[in-house]
């Protein structure tokens, strides 16, 4: 799985095609732009990631997952200060299909407004919707990736680690994962983007730079179940 911040669709295209081309079967793609995606097509992710659900919008708006195998949309109310589009996957192999879900939490600090309130809504918001997931799931696997705007000592952000959610660097002992900023001279201090999992144990997971982005993107192994009684 892929997540990726791409700062107003402003990520290099090939770069980035190349990256998801080479390692994932999954993208979460947070801040797409129509332009974009349509910069994206050019540099061939359609070939690679033939199937896809994108809300592309305006400067930090627009949202999307792209996938390898084929994905039913699914229908989700919409919450406040958090925009989470999702999708189930037909994994070959799979008894169930996982769902994956893009997520964008409102800043809460956006341009030199204060919008802590907006923020507290977004991820109470998100709160509502992965317990959703979790029910629409069942013993299937849920993983949810992007930018959250929030740390792990962060109490909102803890209270979205339960009912089974776990965040895939904690669960690999990965360490210290920064992901922002990553477009000045000293390297990122803060993880606001995270992958989320539920029924479903992530082995491995680093971060990556990606030009004409202040995110580091997160690219994480995610292994799903074979046996839904296990």
């Amino acid at each position: 799985v892929l997540a990726s911040n791409l700062r107003w669709g402003r990520a290099d295209p090939a770069q980035f095609v190349d990256l998801a081309t080479r390692n994932a079967d999954v993208i979460s793609a947070v801040e797409l732009t129509p332009e974009a995606v349509e910069r994206f097509k050019q540099a061939g992710i359609e070939a690679a990631f033939p199937y896809s659900f994108l809300k592309p919008g305006p400067g930090a708006g627009g949202i999307g997952i792209w996938s390898r195998y084929p994905i039913t949309p699914l229908t989700a109310p919409g919450h406040r200060g958090v925009t989470m589009p999702a999708v189930r996957v037909a994994v070959p192999g799979l008894p169930a299909e996982p769902v994956v879900a893009a997520v964008h939490v409102y800043s809460p600090l956006a341009g030199d407004e204060n919008t802590i309130a907006e923020w507290s809504q977004g991820m109470a918001g998100a709160k509502v919707q992965l317990d959703n997931f979790a029910k629409e799931a069942g013993p299937a696997g849920v993983i949810i990736g992007g930018d959250y705007n929030s740390t792990s000592n962060m109490r909102q952000f803890r209270d979205l680690l339960t009912n089974g959610y776990r965040d895939a660097v904690e669960e690999t002992g990965a360490g210290f994962g920064p992901t922002f900023r990553a477009d000045i001279a000293l390297p990122p201090v803060i993880t606001i983007d995270h992958i989320l999992t539920r029924n479903a144990v992530a082995s491995s997971v680093k971060t990556i730079t990606i030009k004409g982005t202040d995110h580091r993107a997160l690219l994480a192994t995610i292994q799903l179940p074979l046996d839904l009684g296990s």
